[in-house]
């Protein structure tokens, strides 16, 4: 309303985000005569909203923050899906972490959603991750996941070949793991700056070393 480019202030911090924001010259409406480019305005408003399917059977969507417990010690997979939870399922998202004997009957008790081992409903499917699972799960089908998923999937199950970055986030979990024993979530941030280079590589947008 009164300048200033908050508008496009709001734009740089949607996409450091992962949101793909864009800021319309013409105003709220848009697509202003000689100001934005009407077939672009068209383009982007005939575009689906992202969605993400609610799931009742996984507590998850109601008005109070889920809950969600796994084995402790969490190196890869435990940590990628907490960020993906709380990055684009519930920000308030609590988790539990058990020795692996304990999990499911903590489950129970904690009404938490138990994942990444045998028997709980988010696990690992014949090569797919405990990762790949929740994305199915919420039909999460934004910008770059697929490319970080497969990142995870090649760390977690020790096969790099599936993703360039496969090998280095196998490498920088464990280092990690080694330095923060009492803390693996410091390792978030580090999912954050792979998913923004993910989001690099899938719209094109490849910046090299120089």
């Amino acid at each position: 309303m009164h300048g200033h480019e908050l508008s496009q202030g709001a734009v740089q911090q949607l996409r450091a985000a992962g949101w793909d924001a864009r800021c319309l010259a013409g105003g709220i409406d848009g697509g202003e005569p000689s100001v934005d480019d009407a077939a672009q305005v068209a383009a982007w408003r005939a575009e689906p909203l992202p969605l993400m399917k609610l799931s009742p059977d996984l507590d998850v969507g109601a008005t109070i923050p889920s809950h969600w417990i796994t084995r402790e010690r969490p190196k890869i997979d435990r940590v990628a899906c907490p960020w993906l939870i709380r990055r684009f399922i519930d920000r308030d998202a609590q988790f539990f972490y058990a020795p692996a004997a304990e999990v499911l009957a903590r489950a129970e008790t904690e009404h938490a959603v138990a994942f990444d081992l045998p028997g709980a409903p988010i696990s690992h499917e014949g090569e797919h991750c405990s990762f790949d699972a929740l994305l199915r799960a919420f039909d999460l089908n934004l910008p770059g996941l697929d490319r970080l998923a497969r990142t995870v999937c090649g760390a977690d199950t020790n096969r790099p070949d599936l993703a360039p970055a496969a090998a280095c986030l196998l490498a920088v979990s464990l280092g990690m793991s080694r330095l923060h024993a009492d803390n693996d979530h410091t390792m978030l941030p580090v999912y954050d700056a792979l998913y923004a280079w993910c989001l690099d590589q899938a719209s094109g947008r490849t910046e090299s070393h120089n």
